[in-house]
């Protein structure tokens, strides 16, 4: 019999970023061997005590190599961390979560 393909898609779906991102991945690899986790303490010194709170250091970090490791550029990183669950879940944020607009990572970067 021949399928059919529904045109209706599921308002919600239940997946895990974890399943997402096969065993094998370059991503699952780097991430694996990078520590991110001293990023926070390293740039501690540079944020204000008040205020709005900031992006989380390591997620922009995340976004950095992404950018470097695909040859992105700042619009380009951001957009395919919006769009593409392995470079979301590389870079730390979950589904719901903000991703940072490019004049942040290009702030953050050093571009002038």
């Amino acid at each position: 019999m021949l399928g059919k393909r529904s045109d209706e898609k599921a308002l919600y779906q239940c997946v895990t970023m974890e399943e997402l991102v096969p065993a094998n991945h370059l991503l699952r690899c780097l991430r694996k061997a990078l520590d991110f986790s001293s990023v926070r303490e390293m740039v501690a010194s540079q944020y204000s005590a008040v205020g709005r709170a900031s992006i989380a250091p390591e997620v922009v970090v995340g976004m950095l190599v992404l950018q470097y490791l695909y040859r992105f550029s700042e619009r380009q990183v951001c957009d395919e961390v919006r769009m593409h669950a392995g470079f979301l879940w590389f870079s730390g944020p979950s589904f719901g979560d903000t991703v940072p607009h490019q004049s942040t990572v290009m702030k953050l970067r050093g571009h002038k």
